[in-house]
């Protein structure tokens, strides 16, 4: 076979396995922060199942608990993944108040920037108290949604229509009985709670 051919394939594996690497290696390096700030902070770091660091939006266990404080979070990994959105590609995510979600990009187009909404998926029902010890029954489990990768903005709207109202949710918000938060918004509750 011709090298330049070989050349082209390899560089082209290379550029297609990318995005999938720079995910694996952003998760490990949320695993390592975790685990240091609840080490600091004397808080109990336990995943909920194997391969947790891996969890996605799809799944239906919960990932990992931290124990503090009299309260369990019980942490579901929530991934805004899009492996070949472009560098200019900006990524929205709209949450509705009957349990669906989509994905909404922000693809320039000329000067004005236009705005494509995907379809919207069902949240899968996760359940929050899968893994969790007996011992830790009588703390309170706090159900948290962790964004990572964190995606441009998170929305919240009312309906499925284009016309509902749309509000912007912050790290820490409460949806349907869930915190939200991103690692950075996660951590600094952490370093918080450890003071």
């Amino acid at each position: 076979m011709n090298p330049v051919i070989i050349l082209l394939l390899a560089l082209a594996a290379v550029i297609a396995a990318y995005p999938f690497a720079r995910f694996f290696i952003n998760r490990c390096i949320l695993a390592a922060k975790l685990k240091k700030t609840c080490r600091r902070g004397g808080f109990g770091f336990r995943p909920a199942r194997k391969f947790w660091l891996f969890g996605t939006r799809n799944g239906t266990q919960c990932d990992f608990h931290i124990e503090m404080n009299g309260s369990v979070l019980c942490v579901k990994l929530f991934d805004c993944f899009t492996p070949f959105a472009g560098p200019r590609r900006r990524l929205t995510l709209v949450l509705t108040e009957n349990g669906k979600y989509c994905f909404r990009s922000i693809v320039p187009a000329g000067l004005v920037p236009a705005s494509d909404d995907g379809r919207f998926r069902d949240l899968p029902d996760v359940d929050f108290a899968s893994g969790l010890r007996t011992a830790d029954g009588g703390s309170a489990a706090v159900p948290v949604l962790l964004v990572h990768p964190v995606c441009g903005e998170i929305r919240f709207r009312t309906g499925l229509s284009d016309r509902d109202a749309e509000t912007i949710l912050s790290p820490g918000d409460d949806y349907r009985g869930i915190r939200l938060f991103t690692a950075s918004c996660l951590l600094k509750k952490l370093e918080a709670e450890a003071v």
